[in-house]
């Protein structure tokens, strides 16, 4: 018996037990309402209904009519479920099979039977070959096997090719061209199978075991490899090196090795931000990190002194990916969550490093980086490292930048999270201080602002130029918003030149560049028509020139689509598509001419699918074959007609069929060199798009200063911090009310500042605000107050909130204690520091005297610029016995148990803590509160009277009872509760109960 599917088993199985009418009477008996089937009951016990009620006792469920579905009601016995004697109605059914063999009867419901069971297998196990053929390749010893010589040895020949490539690149995954698609094999096609959702299957087997295959069309690669690359994994393309239709077996190479840090192609980065690629080296003295973001060209060099910095700087850099040779260096687990790829030693060992430096920047470079001989390793094993991932020089690398220890401001990656820089701590990146505030038109302006955002300087010179350029850009609002409307329309140059370099640029890429080109004059004319003090932008007339007369208007994505370069560039170029174009016209001329010569007033010329031309002359008159003239070739003879060629047609006919390949191949040749000659010419538009990704964050800066009243900050080196009116510049544009200010007075006599008063006061928002302020200031912008005089810190550290990290298995007061430890041995007296409730995860005595301790070092020994927010009012004391610390504390208004924040930071220590008032303000039940503020006077009670704390339970009945009265009920309580009777005399006992009159009457 052959399986059936699902649809046919349950067709078998209707036409099994029902017929078409007893169905019919099923359902509509099944949509009446009891009442209604008692009714119908009543009138009719046909074999009709009975056959449709007795629908469950045929599934095996006796009681289905009755529980089920209800369809009859409980009394109803007048169906039979006994098998021995068959119901009355069914009587002429019976009839009908006395005289079948009951032995055939059984071997039909065996096959039956069959049939469904393999239908229902079949059902179930979809999967269960593609299952098969993966767990196949546990039967190897292990994967290496496969990759070994013995095994290369027994492969067919294609195989063997592959196992070749692969045993070459194991940390990859092979896109293998075959044909029309890439294919992958073995642990390749496991992996891919379950990334990106691919059938396995398998034609072959290799040492006795199937080989598992998947694969994806070639032209939709792109997809693939995007999502494989976004998951972490490195792939390499390897395709047909040699022609397909050639004898032999195909050659094939890697052409080109993608790693999430060298990607250049839009499809796979995001649009506003880098993917850079770092480099990791220490000489035992110091840790160098060299950056490189490949598809800008960027490079920077960071010598750091310590480990700790070295980790906190390639947090800063939040690289896609790291190379290094030494283990030891990426050991630490902050690390572990970048994709980390370890390369030979020599990538950074002996002459190749300088070597690879010289192949790309020359001589002048060389001399410039033996002055700072331990950048040389991480920069030259980067250089290496793209070079062989991309195969070719990136000769699209800007100069390198050291970054200085003197021009250096680190921040640490818990102060980029705890400032929320491109997160919220919640994760949420909408609300984030860079998504924000970015205001930029270009992705260009965009990559470069959050580049300064990671990367803030306290190089005096270039922050008050960043400033000079904001400002001009804020006096001249006309100029500003023309060059915003240019600017928006710029396309991503950077990355062009970064794909012009890498040879994977498009004809789209080419004609955006052209585009650009073009609007390099209008910015300059809008420098020159407000006079404004900018020098012009090279408009690089020869390129222009070049691109726009060599590209159509419009451009394909792919050049094997066509109609890339102007026909009026090249003349071989026109007279081919003039062929092509106007081959009609030409036919039609040229039959004319033929009409006109023989005289055949019926011969028509022809072109038909196979680009074939022919002269067609009907034969139903016999003058026509006579006028046929001698040049005419036979070709083809029909029914009512003969079909010629004549030499001229035929050079024309293969003119016209060549001329498709000819033009593919000429625009090819013509591309190829307008790419060469925009290749020697990169650092020219490398320079134009650096230039105009500076504008654009100008511009934004100017822009954001204009429409939110933000100022020009001062800087200084006397190691103050002075705000007037300081705003938090990202929730002042999400509130929906008025935002309310502070002043800041910060300086080496008044260094550490504790700040007390209620949670959801406002002292986080405030530490966070002087915070970004100067981060603000130390990018290049203006500021939100109305004068802010900043310090040019070395670093910013912070500790704010609380959590785990169960990834390293650290508690949540480890990592608070972590993160102190760190500011506690890397602050100095110019950094900038944030302290938001030490001490809060452990007992309430070691908790204050952790905070105690940190304070005091902190004033004492580290004097930075520190803002500490605390809970243990017993911190206020250092104020008194400490030159150096001041305190402050938040505005609150408590009325009735309802507390208000004003948000006002004020000189002074907070009266309380409001803690119980800010629960209720959470909605926490009045019964937790009631019992809370029970044990809080008690709790009071005891220290007032220099008792030891000593907790009891408190009568929940009773603290009910009394959560359950208004604050005006619960006074009048209270005082009734505290008077003394035997001491009140008949007038003050009349003013209490006129007391206590009063506050009843309140509420009603």
């Amino acid at each position: 018996m052959t399986s059936i599917n699902e649809n046919e088993f349950f067709h078998v199985f209707v036409k099994k037990f029902f017929n078409k009418e007893s169905l019919n009477h099923f359902f509509t008996f099944m949509t009446k309402n009891k009442s209604e089937q008692e009714s119908i009951r009543k009138k009719k016990t046909s074999s009709e209904y009975t056959q449709a009620i007795n629908f469950g006792e045929l599934l095996g469920e006796s009681n289905f009519s009755s529980q089920a579905m209800d369809l009859a009601p409980e009394e109803t016995t007048s169906v039979s479920t006994s098998c021995s004697e068959p119901p009355s109605d069914f009587k002429q059914v019976v009839a009908l099979t006395a005289h079948l063999d009951p032995q055939q009867l059984a071997q039909l419901q065996a096959e039956y039977d069959q049939d469904v069971t393999q239908a229902i297998s079949k059902l179930a196990g979809h999967t269960s070959n593609q299952e098969q053929i993966i767990s196949g390749l546990q039967n190897y010893q292990s994967l290496d096997v496969i990759y070994t010589d013995e095994s290369i040895a027994q492969a067919s020949p294609m195989l063997k090719q592959y196992l070749q490539i692969k045993r070459e690149h194991r940390d990859k995954i092979i896109f293998f061209r075959m044909g029309d698609f890439y294919e992958f094999f073995f642990d390749d096609a496991v992996v891919t199978a379950k990334e990106l959702s691919l059938a396995v299957s398998s034609r072959q087997s290799h040492m006795g075991v199937v080989v598992p295959m998947a694969g994806i069309p070639h032209h939709a690669y792109e997809a693939y490899a995007a999502k494989l690359v976004s998951k972490g994994y490195s792939i390499a393309i390897c395709e047909q090196t040699s022609d397909p239709k050639a004898k032999g077996l195909t050659e094939r190479g890697v052409v080109r090795i993608f790693t999430p840090g060298t990607l250049s192609e839009d499809s796979y980065l995001p649009a506003r931000d880098s993917k850079p690629l770092c480099a990791v080296y220490s000489d035992y003295l110091h840790y160098i990190v060299a950056l490189l973001d490949v598809s800008s060209g960027f490079v920077e060099v960071s010598k750091l002194d310590n480990y700790q910095d070295f980790i906190n700087r390639i947090q800063q850099y939040n690289p896609a990916e790291i190379i290094y040779s030494d283990a030891n260096l990426v050991a630490d687990g902050q690390l572990q969550k970048f994709h980390c790829t370890q390369v030979e030693s020599s990538y950074f060992q002996g002459r190749a490093p300088l070597d690879n430096i010289r192949a790309v920047y020359g001589h002048e470079q060389v001399e410039r980086f033996k002055e700072y001989k331990n950048l040389i390793p991480a920069t030259g094993a980067l250089i290496k490292y793209v070079q062989e991932t991309q195969m070719v020089v990136p000769s699209h690398l800007q100069i390198p930048h050291f970054s200085h220890e003197s021009d250096l401001v680190l921040l640490d990656s818990a102060s980029v999270h705890n400032l929320e820089l491109f997160a919220t701590t919640s994760g949420e990146r909408a609300s984030s201080f860079v998504e924000v505030l970015d205001t930029c038109s270009s992705t260009m302006g965009a990559r470069l602002f959050r580049r300064w955002v990671r990367q803030p300087t306290r190089n005096l010179a270039h922050l008050e130029q960043r400033l000079d350029y904001v400002e001009t850009f804020l006096k001249h609002d006309r100029a500003r918003q023309q060059l915003i409307t240019l600017l928006k329309s710029l396309g991503d140059i950077e990355r062009i030149v970064a794909r012009i370099s890498l040879q994977n640029a498009s004809p789209r890429d080419i004609g955006e560049l052209r585009n650009n080109l073009l609007i390099i004059p209008h910015i300059n004319k809008i420098f020159a028509e407000y006079e404004l003090p900018i020098a012009s932008l090279d408009e690089l007339v020869p390129l222009k020139n070049l691109l726009l007369a060599a590209l159509e208007d419009k451009q394909p994505m792919f050049l094997r689509d066509g109609g890339v370069i102007r026909s009026s560039f090249n003349e071989q170029l026109a007279d081919l598509r003039n062929v092509r174009e106007n081959v009609l016209e030409v036919l039609a001329q040229f039959e004319a001419q033929e009409k006109a010569r023989t005289g055949i007033e019926s011969l028509t010329v022809k072109l038909n699918n196979q680009n074939e031309m022919y002269i067609n002359i009907p034969t139903g008159n016999a003058n026509n074959l006579e006028r046929i003239p001698d040049n005419y070739i036979h070709k083809q003879s029909l029914k009512n007609a003969r079909r010629f060629v004549t030499p001229e047609l035929r050079e024309l006919e293969i003119k016209y069929g060549a001329s498709e390949q000819q033009i593919a191949e000429l625009e090819k040749n013509l591309f190829t060199a307008i790419l060469e000659a925009l290749k020697g010419e990169l650092r020219y538009i490398q320079n134009l798009a650096n230039h105009l990704a500076r504008l654009d964050v100008f511009v934004s800066f100017a822009q954001l200063a204009f429409s939110n009243n933000y100022v020009r900050p001062k800087f200084n080196a006397e190691h103050k911090l002075e705000i007037t009116q300081g705003r938090h510049p990202v929730i002042e544009k999400l509130l929906r009310t008025p935002f309310i200010a502070n002043d800041t007075q910060a300086n080496s006599t008044q260094s550490l500042q504790i700040i007390t008063g209620p949670n959801m006061g406002g002292k986080s928002t405030y530490m966070r605000q002087n915070a970004l302020i100067v981060l603000m200031g130390l990018i290049g912008s203006f500021v939100p107050a109305n004068q802010a005089n900043i310090p040019l810190v070395d670093k910013i550290l912070t500790r704010i909130g609380a959590s785990d990290d169960i990834s390293t298995g650290k508690s949540t007061f480890m990592v608070e204690m972590s993160e102190m430890s760190y500011i506690l041995a890397n602050a100095t007296e110019n950094s900038l520091l944030l302290i938001d409730e030490i001490g809060r995860g452990t007992s309430t005595f070691d908790g204050l005297s952790l905070a105690w301790g940190c304070a005091q070092y902190l004033a004492q020994k580290v004097k930075a610029l520190t803002f500490f927010s605390t809970h243990y009012f017993e911190l206020t004391a250092l104020a008194e016995q400490l030159d150096n610390v001041i305190n402050l504390s938040v505005e609150a208004i408590e009325h009735n148990e309802q507390i208000s924040f004003l948000h006002e930071i004020k000189p002074g220590t907070a009266s309380k803590s409001y803690g119980l008032a800010v629960a209720k303000l959470a909605g926490v039940p009045a019964e937790v509160l009631a019992i809370a503020q029970a044990q809080l006077h008690n709790l009071s009670q005891q220290e007032s009277q220099g008792d030891k704390a000593n907790l009891q339970l408190v009568e929940v009945a009773t603290v009910a009872q009394e959560a359950s009265l208004t604050p005006s009920q619960q006074e009048a309580l209270a005082l009734i509760q505290q008077a003394n009777l035997n001491e009140l005399t008949p007038i003050s006992s009349l003013a209490l109960l006129e007391r206590i009159q009063m506050l009843l009457k309140q509420d009603h």
